[in-house]
């Protein structure tokens, strides 16, 4: 969804996918059902690098559905995504945003 959340997919393919940090990548957790998050180690289980963190571009348009790829953030700090993200294994309402800059961001 580059038109919209132009930076966070900027941030995804230049930051990381480009530069090869995400090679070797491993989902370092799966829960079967809901998400599978990668992006943070690499095969080794070392952490890879995590760049500066990125403005949180969640809209209520753009839904945590099936198949759709998502920010990792902290929980109380929307504006914290950097390396990692998750894809939906199934619809995740609770991540949606109900307004712009508060959910879980939706780039893919």
């Amino acid at each position: 969804f580059r038109d919209e959340a132009p930076q966070t997919v900027k941030n995804f393919l230049e930051t990381y996918v480009e530069n090869g940090l995400y090679s070797h990548t491993v989902f370092h957790h799966v829960d079967a059902g809901f998400i599978a998050i990668a992006g943070g180690y690499d095969a080794e289980l070392r952490p890879v690098y995590a760049g500066e963190p990125i403005l949180n571009e969640s809209s209520p348009k753009r839904k945590n559905l099936k198949g759709t790829v998502a920010m990792i953030r902290l929980p109380d700090d929307a504006n914290s995504a950097t390396s990692q993200f998750f894809f939906n294994l199934n619809d995740n309402p609770d991540f949606d945003a109900s307004q712009a800059g508060e959910g879980y961001c939706v780039f893919g």
